[in-house]
């Protein structure tokens, strides 16, 4: 007797919970093209996934410490720092190989400084990354004596170039950090402990898990990314800038929330990341379109801010 399989249809609740995002994204770009004739011109769309490239590497750090139930606040000063000490090797005659790794070096030693300090002092990853947000971004303007460090030579290409002509180099590099980030997430033993340091620290002990060690990871790993973001966006600038990545944490933690990661830890996936910060820079791009002041962009981004909190709280309720 063949036994038939009855398929259950989803719930609207369902639905919403499985492509909610997807719904809000596509909405948002449909009031978009409404409201601009140039919304959905092939250009504006490449503009926005060149806009939204450095927050989007950003994003993928962020959502490795957020995971394991942690945040980094220090992103956007770290970002200048590690894009003008590549810029300062770059006009040193460096070459184009060091400069790149020095930014990345610059990136990974802040992450591991916070990480180390944070593991191992137990001290609160919100007030570790906002002294070491305050201190990167003097560091930075002791180091250019707050000038700009122009040219970035032949690195130039990862903020600028095009692939086959019109393809933007940034949005090539920032597919490849998003891969990476959800190799390690969702393929890696290290990904399950990150998720598990964040749902539960003393089942993750008892389970095994070396918290320093995974939690000072986490953070190298995020410097990393934070690093390669400076890069990126001093060769879109072909300057390195001191006060460049102002804010840029805040966008990126907002993306995160937005996507579904929770500010407490243990959810979250990287795509949902990405599709946070698609409708980030969608909004964004409507409001630069409709010639809206930047002071009301940046209410926009506050009030987005509460809201992914809200939501993030509420969920939180729902679960437990």
């Amino acid at each position: 007797m063949k036994s038939t399989e009855v398929k259950k249809q989803m719930s609207p609740v369902e639905i919403y919970k499985r492509y909610g995002l997807v719904i809000i994204l596509a909405v948002i770009c449909a009031i978009a093209s409404i409201v601009s004739d140039v919304f959905l011109t092939s250009g504006n769309i490449l503009s926005v996934l060149r806009q939204i490239a450095v927050i989007t590497i950003i994003c993928c750090g962020e959502q490795i410490v957020l995971v394991q139930g942690d945040t980094d606040l220090s992103a956007g000063s770290c970002v200048a720092l590690c894009g003008c000490v590549s810029a300062t090797l770059i006009n040193m005659g460096a070459g184009w190989l060091p400069a790149l790794l020095g930014g990345l070096a610059m990136g990974a030693l802040t992450g591991f400084v916070n990480g180390m300090i944070i593991a191992h002092f137990r001290i609160p990853s919100f007030i570790m990354t906002l002294g070491m947000m305050e201190i990167a971004r003097g560091a930075v303007l002791a180091h250019t004596g707050s000038a700009i460090i122009p040219g970035m030579g032949a690195l130039k290409v990862l903020g600028a170039g095009k692939l086959f002509g019109f393809f933007p180099v940034p949005v090539l590099v920032t597919a490849v950090c998003v891969l990476i980030t959800w190799v390690i997430l969702s393929k890696m033993p290290f990904g399950r402990y990150l998720y598990a340091l964040g749902g539960n620290q003393d089942a993750a002990v008892a389970a095994g898990i070396d918290v320093r060690r995974t939690r000072t990871i986490a953070f190298m790993i995020n410097g990393t990314l934070i690093g390669l973001a400076g890069i990126v966006l001093a060769a879109r600038l072909d300057s390195g800038y001191p006060a460049a990545g102002d804010g840029y944490e805040f966008d990126a933690i907002t993306a995160c929330i937005i996507g579904g990661t929770s500010f407490s830890g243990g959810t979250g996936t990287i795509w949902g990341a990405v599709l946070g910060s698609l409708i980030i820079g969608v909004i964004n791009n409507c409001l630069n379109l409709c010639n809206v002041p930047s002071t009301y962009q940046q209410i926009t981004k506050g009030l987005l801010i509460v809201i992914a909190v809200i939501i993030d709280v509420q969920s939180k309720k729902r679960r437990d």
